[in-house]
């Protein structure tokens, strides 16, 4: 069973790789048509004029050759459908090493026929070849290390031809170290212009994320102060029906009516915390009776397979929160504790502890779960997404959390536990007189 299990993840991460691999291939190879046409058209032209120029019928090989083997790699990848299958893969791939290599071949040959005559065409190609590579490439992939393997290949050997004409030894030496020099330089620019964009990408992708969550809060505002308004006439009247009738019936199905009515203003009040709109009523509170409560509340609904440990014991400190919210908070990140380790024996525990540098008292929850993946954790906290099945989760939960903890001044932290389980920290800051007053 392990060896199946771990055999199907490693497929599925060999079919992630490729659908990668596959975007950028499609990308660079076959993203832009006025490139695709440009770049084979002067490689045509030039072959046909060296052909006129020098009756070597090896130059019109190579421009057709070329044509034919950029062309069926354009068709083969605009005809590839989703999920992608590695034999077609792979197929692609020697495609472009096809490619590359026949580019490459022709550049070294034209810098060694005829004592070097054509030698500055050679480096004509190799220069072209590695403006393809900087400019065609958004990502460190498989297909850009094709490409640039391959103008180093290509000047490499331009290098050589280049020396075979060189006057005296101590020329060619100096040839070849500032050719060295000049590769060494590239590969510095290849690294520094991918690097570049990448960072580029993740930055626009972080503010048109950000931008969503931030219109997703204004709609998510005004649609649920809105619907708060409606519960709020559908509750009363509901009440005010029951006091009418005597039908136990009657009054059962609108007792449902009314707790479906509730559970509709509680979600009201998650999407509003996720907003960081909804009206705190902050006070000055200790952690510790907050846990207690939350001790006593809890263990109602842990099933009796889990352990839970609520550390009492642990920093504690004055607080200025909504006594409540922070309660649901701390209570929901136990209920998604549990449903992670649904069907399992573990522990859940609950601890405190002062970042004493921040001025935090963290409120963490931690779990003997599966953890989560990077790519989970970084979604985890947007309002609607949820691993759950349906019917399972709002999605709300951790938003609500997250909302909470912003809005009173603190975050909210997700971090997997070293041998398995996650651990979520509540941060908050701390009051400094860590004393209530006296009940008047």
């Amino acid at each position: 069973m392990t060896v199946t299990t771990g055999l199907g993840q490693l497929e599925m991460f060999a079919q992630e790789w490729i659908e990668r691999e596959f975007e950028e291939l499609e990308v660079s190879d076959a993203g832009d048509k006025f490139d695709f046409a440009t770049r084979v058209g002067l490689i045509l032209i030039s072959s046909v004029a060296l052909f006129f120029a020098t009756s070597y019928w090896l130059f019109l090989a190579w421009g057709f050759g070329y044509a034919v083997l950029d062309t069926g790699n354009l068709v083969l990848i605009r005809a590839t459908s989703r999920p992608v299958s590695q034999r077609r893969f792979w197929l692609l791939i020697a495609m472009s090493v096809a490619a590359v290599s026949w580019v490459s071949a022709m550049a070294v040959h034209l810098s060694f026929i005829n004592g070097g005559e054509h030698f500055f065409l050679g480096c004509c190609l190799c220069v072209g070849f590695a403006l393809y590579t900087l400019t065609n490439h958004a990502s460190f992939s498989l297909a850009s290390y094709i490409d640039l393997f391959g103008v180093l290949a290509t000047s490499f050997g331009v290098t050589l031809g280049m020396m075979q004409t060189a006057q005296s030894p101590g020329i060619a030496v100096a040839m070849a170290i500032g050719a060295l020099a000049v590769m060494s330089y590239f590969g510095l620019c290849f690294r520094k212009t991918i690097g570049d964009r990448i960072k580029l990408r993740e930055s626009i992708d972080a503010r048109a994320h950000d931008q969503k969550l931030k219109s997703l809060g204004q709609l998510t505002t005004g649609v649920a102060h809105d619907f708060n308004n409606l519960l709020t006439v559908v509750g009363g009247n509901i009440e005010l029906a029951m006091l009418e009738l005597e039908s136990s019936e009657q009054i059962a199905r609108l007792d449902e009516a009314k707790h479906a009515a509730e559970r509709g203003a509680a979600l009201v009040a998650q999407l509003l915390s996720y907003s960081r709109k909804s009206a705190l009523n902050a006070q000055k509170v200790l952690s510790i009776e907050v846990l207690s409560r939350v001790d006593e509340m809890a263990r109602r609904v842990v099933p009796a397979a889990i352990g839970l440990e609520v550390d009492l014991a642990g920093d504690h400190a004055a607080l200025m929160v909504d006594e409540g919210l922070l309660e649901t908070a701390i209570l929901n990140l136990l209920f998604n504790a549990r449903d992670a380790m649904s069907g399992q024996y573990g522990l859940l525990r609950v601890s405190t502890h002062m970042l004493p540098d921040e001025g935090f008292l963290a409120i963490a929850v931690e779990d003997s779960g599966p953890g989560m993946e990077p790519a989970i954790m970084e979604r985890a906290a947007e309002p609607f997404f949820t691993t759950k099945g349906p019917g399972y989760g709002t999605g709300l939960g951790l938003s609500m959390v997250k909302g909470f903890a912003e809005q009173s001044g603190g975050s909210l932290v997700l971090s997997n536990r070293v041998g398995g389980g996650l651990v979520a920290s509540i941060l908050l800051p701390t009051l400094e007189d860590s004393s209530l007053p006296e009940p008047v």
